[in-house]
């Protein structure tokens, strides 16, 4: 299978699903904007994300607008998908963000926020720290660090900030600290 390269020195616009046999790598941030819909990734390989995926408030008429919609969130499934130093943010109401497939943190900070729900549902792996916020709930469905401590031991390797509640699946290794916000539940094993 082919690997799909997406460049820009701007932002790239997606209106709703990319799909891909192979890999697909974005190389520019991405602005998604179908209105009342989510923003899906579908690939067999890896998905990669090099720069900032955000959502964009659309569907204003004149006169008088309506208040613009946001997209409804952002699910990635794939085999591996890689976070490369960004920020992975939604907006309005029933935003969740889903990321299906083995996740490794890499090339710097990742923050990952939501209005509604989190959820990583593969294991978590890389040498950076992450952010995740979220009004509901955030669940790591896997181990997070098992293979490698994940985090760079500076500052938190973790930090949640939410009202709902935070869910750890499985074990929890990290190169230094946790910061909680709300409330942690069903953690089986931290290793710090």
């Amino acid at each position: 299978a082919d690997t799909v390269t997406i460049n820009g020195a701007d932002s790239l616009t997606i209106k709703t699903t990319v799909a891909a046999s192979g890999n697909i790598v974005f190389n520019a941030s991405i602005t998604a904007s179908n209105a009342g819909n989510a923003l899906t990734i579908n690939c067999a390989g890896d998905a990669t994300f090099r720069e900032n995926v955000t959502s964009a408030a659309v569907g204003t008429f004149p006169p008088p607008p309506p208040p613009p919609l946001p997209f409804k969130g952002v699910v990635v499934t794939a085999t591996n998908i890689i976070l490369d130093g960004l920020v992975l943010e939604t907006t309005g109401t029933d935003s969740d963000v889903s990321l299906t497939g083995a996740i490794t943190l890499s090339g710097g900070p990742v923050t990952v926020n939501a209005v509604d729900a989190i959820s990583f549902a593969g294991a978590v792996t890389g040498n950076q720290n992450l952010t995740v916020g979220v009004a509901s709930t955030i669940a790591f469905n896997s181990t997070v660090g098992a293979s490698s401590a994940i985090g760079t031991g500076t500052g938190d390797a973790i930090t949640v900030n939410d009202t709902g509640t935070c869910t750890f699946d499985n074990t929890v290794r990290t190169q230094s600290g946790i910061h909680q916000d709300g409330v942690l539940k069903n953690v089986q094993t931290f290793e710090i």
